[in-house]
């Protein structure tokens, strides 16, 4: 069970930041599933991702400001600002990194064959969050391989108990839903996609026919 002092309300922000600010770790909620999140700055939240996830060699992704895309991500200034007017949405973007913008020890749990996976979520508290920190989140879904991503900070402390700093208490009127479409954009200008979601891809497959030839 968790203990008060594990969970914060949204409206507690000074504490969710400190936590963060400190290395933390934490149980934050999006516009689509529970998070699991921690600083990119921070070798040790990390870490502690990485080892509560069970993973190596599948990178994390980021939640960005939009505003932030061609800080990490080395792409056509044109094709920068088509993808800015379509975040903040549920929408993960890989796209080729800006290696010098990422610090070492982050390197090889964001980064893939030299892309890297943003997302901006369109979930103000989180934005107001983002604004505030000095560094972007690395985040990913709150469940264990195999499992349901989590519907609720019971569900997720379940899976992560006391080794998540602090748990967030999403809204009354918060509902999960389907994770957020996941695409690739090559150098070339090409889409995959990675993951089917909520976010239709054809608007992406129509930019990026429009871009080729022109960058």
């Amino acid at each position: 069970m968790i203990t008060r002092e594990k969970i914060a309300t949204l409206a507690e922000e000074e504490k969710i930041l400190q936590t963060l600010l400190q290395g933390g770790v934490i149980i934050y909620p999006t516009e689509t599933v529970l998070g699991l999140m921690g600083m990119l700055s921070s070798e040790r939240a990390l870490k502690k991702l990485s080892s509560l996830k069970k993973r190596e060699g599948k990178p994390f992704q980021l939640l960005i400001l939009p505003e932030h895309l061609t800080n990490l991500a080395d792409i056509p200034l044109e094709l920068a600002e088509e993808l800015t007017s379509l975040i903040p949405g549920e929408l993960t973007i890989v796209l080729p990194a800006k290696m010098n913008s990422i610090p070492p020890h982050a390197v090889d749990r964001v980064i893939k064959d030299g892309y890297i996976g943003l997302r901006s979520p369109n979930y103000p508290p989180l934005l107001k969050l983002l604004r505030e920190l000095p560094s972007p989140l690395v985040a990913t879904s709150a469940n264990l391989p195999g499992e349901p991503p989590a519907r609720s900070i019971h569900e997720a402390f379940n899976y992560f108990g006391d080794e998540v700093d602090l748990y967030i208490s999403p809204s009354e009127d918060w509902e999960p839903s389907s994770p957020s479409t996941v695409v690739r954009i090559t150098r070339e200008l090409n889409l995959e996609v990675l993951r089917e979601g909520p976010f239709d891809h054809l608007i992406l497959m129509e930019i990026l026919e429009r871009l080729k030839g022109k960058v």
